[in-house]
């Protein structure tokens, strides 16, 4: 009898066990959301990222995002805290209502049921800026010829990474193009390499580092050097929509 009562004590403490264990696996969410410093996003979390580009105008009551192509004017939720600060910068603070051009991910969903947000065609939660300007680039920028698009100032450079290689522009100096070009990757960073072949070396990087034009104040969420004839340009990038190279 004592034998029988040890074996079913082992076995309820077996099952107990197992629940326990169930128990904790099923709230793994939900302890996810008490660790301290985490922010729950108030939109759908299922809801799929995608790049955004439109008209933004912050001021009294209004935080608002007019999308290219489009009529509808989303409430914008920002995780990141810095639409207001750069649409404050870029227009002098003293006009709320100019509209800034913003391109930045976020998740687009249906509008709050309460308070100003409710009178607009839906959400979107902000979760990373990639450019922010009052005068520049636009809806009408042809975006989907390029993949990267790499600029700096004194000296005025441009270099775009296409579907057919990568082309440089410099005021004063003929166009140089690249045929054969290879993509690598390396500490988050994305690196296009070409030359060779009687053509000068060249060797684009593009780093998830923040940076803004010298002369018209506009926002980059990614910044680049190009090294070219042993020299380093340094300036910002912008992210097409032509394919991946």
């Amino acid at each position: 009898m004592k034998n029988m009562s040890f074996k079913h004590l082992g076995l309820i403490f077996l099952i107990l066990l197992g629940s326990c264990t169930a128990d904790e696996g099923a709230e793994g969410p939900s302890a996810r959301s008490e660790v301290p410093g985490e922010q729950i996003i108030a939109s759908d979390p299922e809801g799929e990222l995608e790049v955004v580009r439109g008209h933004y105008a912050c001021g009294h009551e209004v935080r608002a995002l007019r999308p290219c192509d489009t009529d509808q004017e989303l409430w914008v939720v920002d995780q990141t805290q810095l639409l207001q600060k750069l649409h404050t910068e870029l227009t002098c603070g003293d006009q709320p209502d100019q509209e800034v051009f913003v391109v930045a991910s976020g998740r687009v969903g249906p509008p709050l049921a309460e308070g100003f947000a409710a009178d607009h065609s839906g959400t979107v939660t902000v979760e990373e800026v990639f450019y922010v300007a009052a005068e520049g680039f636009g809806c009408n920028f042809d975006w989907g010829r390029f993949q990267y698009r790499a600029q700096g100032n004194e000296p005025f450079w441009t270099l775009e990474v296409l579907p057919s290689g990568m082309r440089l522009t410099r005021p004063g100096l003929p166009d140089q193009e690249w045929q054969e070009v290879r993509r690598t990757r390396a500490a988050g960073a994305v690196i296009f390499s070409a030359g060779g072949g009687g053509h000068a070396a060249a060797k684009l990087v593009i780093e998830p580092s923040p940076s803004r034009d010298t002369m018209s104040g506009a926002y980059y969420g990614l910044s680049s050097r190009l090294f070219l004839d042993g020299e380093t340009y340094r300036g910002h990038a912008l992210r097409g929509t032509s394919p991946d190279r």
